[in-house]
């Protein structure tokens, strides 16, 4: 396998596949630990933080920042983009009422506790309270982690987007 892997990389040295994925608000509600703290990121304090610097890169006129903290420290963050701004990548179409999850991330030490799963869900429940109907997620096609986070909060996948040279091919489910 690694074989055909490596052939496939020389031969297509830039691509990308994603499994992409439609949860309809409200999404399946999981409880946060009691030692965590949930918050859409608006506090300066948290913008300073290591983690948020880090994935700044997604914050624009079209985005929300959400996180979870413990001990006021941010450990995990997950930002949406909505409007326009989805739309312009030519990702996926959404509706006007969506919200694409760009970048979710845990840092290390809390990483395989179920944190994200966490946070994506209160996410989630804040992006309905904010009017929106669906949110939508691209992951990498083997990156089973997310693919289970996501079939847990009951997204399904609606199709795929595949990237050659510089050029997105989808395959919409009916």
């Amino acid at each position: 396998m690694s074989q055909l892997k490596s052939i496939i990389k020389r031969l297509v040295p830039q691509y990308e596949f994603y499994r992409i994925f439609k949860c309809e608000l409200p999404a399946k509600q999981v409880q946060l630990a009691n030692q965590f703290d949930f918050c859409l990121i608006e506090e300066q304090a948290l913008k300073k933080q290591a983690l948020y610097v880090s994935t700044q890169a997604y914050q624009n006129e079209n985005s929300l920042a959400f996180g979870i903290t413990h001990n006021n420290n941010l450990i995990a963050i997950q930002w949406y983009w909505y409007g326009h701004q989805v739309n312009k990548l030519d990702w996926w179409s959404t509706p006007e009422n969506s919200a694409m999850s760009m970048h979710i991330q845990v840092t290390p030490e809390y990483q395989g506790q179920g944190v994200s799963t966490q946070l994506k869900s209160l996410a989630l429940a804040e992006l309905k309270k904010q009017g929106f109907q669906y949110a939508f997620s691209r992951v990498w096609h083997n990156h089973w982690a997310s693919i289970a986070m996501n079939r847990k909060l009951k997204a399904k996948q609606v199709g795929w987007l595949v990237r050659l040279f510089n050029k997105n091919f989808h395959a919409k489910y009916c």
